[in-house]
């Protein structure tokens, strides 16, 4: 749960003042203190904080002040007005972002989360793509995000062609979760490689767009943005494409 709030922009202190209020229910801030187990000076700080980040709530009773954690329903209402009211600005971020005469954008995603923004950006931009490398550690580190970007896909219609090293459908059945129904979208073309070939980097291209990902813990995700760049990337990925096999 601390790492939810913590993706909500809280940090230690906040999530443990928060939690203690939904725990505990409204208190004075001596108490709250003892329930988080920080001094009262810093308490005060914090609640302060999380006054203005909506998550708590004041109230003075017989001049004695109160405090109260929000109710998470509001907070998730308060998310969704929030992401609604960025969505309806996007086409003019996207414009200002795109407003880049021509030079190259380079974006560093760092641990899980950035594996998911990648592959969540692949739906978004909705083109198809392909992809060349060991497409085994989506389903390693990212099993259930992996099938449900997948189904995105599908739903989309979108195209995906990737070669895969050969061993790869064994090491999907070999998972703790027998995953090899999902090796392949709907709409998907696949070959294959004997496994004594080395793929110097994982890299999937869609429209002006290349994903390099780099497996070693915590884990990256360059995204590069250059029309050139991306299509060299597709020239190399053609390349290989004439000479894999279509069987594993």
């Amino acid at each position: 749960m601390d790492q939810i709030f913590s993706k909500l922009g809280l940090d230690n202190s906040e999530i443990k003042v928060y939690s203690s209020l939904l725990t505990y229910g409204r208190s004075k801030v001596n108490d709250l203190a003892k329930y988080a187990k920080i001094d009262r000076r810093s308490c005060y700080d914090v609640l302060n904080r999380l006054i203005g980040k909506n998550f708590v709530s004041s109230i003075e009773i017989n001049k004695v002040k109160f405090f109260e954690g929000i109710n998470p329903d509001l907070i998730i209402s308060n998310f969704k007005d929030i992401v609604a009211e960025l969505e309806a600005v996007l086409p003019k971020l996207h414009e200002i972002g795109n407003n880049n005469n021509g030079e190259t954008k380079v974006t560093l995603l760092k641990g899980l989360d950035g594996l998911k923004m990648a592959l969540n950006d692949i739906v978004n931009v909705g083109q198809d793509y392909v992809g060349m490398g060991a497409a085994i550690k989506f389903f390693e580190l990212l099993p259930v995000q992996t099938i449900k970007i997948m189904k995105q896909i599908e739903a989309k219609g979108l195209k995906e062609r990737g070669i895969f090293p050969r061993d790869i459908l064994q090491k999907l059945k070999n998972q703790p979760r027998d995953l090899s129904a999902y090796e392949k979208v709907e709409a998907g073309e696949y070959r294959y490689l004997d496994n004594e070939y080395t793929f110097p980097t994982t890299f999937i291209q869609y429209g002006d767009k290349v994903l390099l990902f780099i497996w070693q813990s915590p884990y990256y995700v360059i995204m590069v943005e250059n029309k050139d760049i991306a299509e060299s990337y597709k020239n190399y990925f053609e390349f290989f494409w004439k000479y894999a096999k279509e069987q594993a």
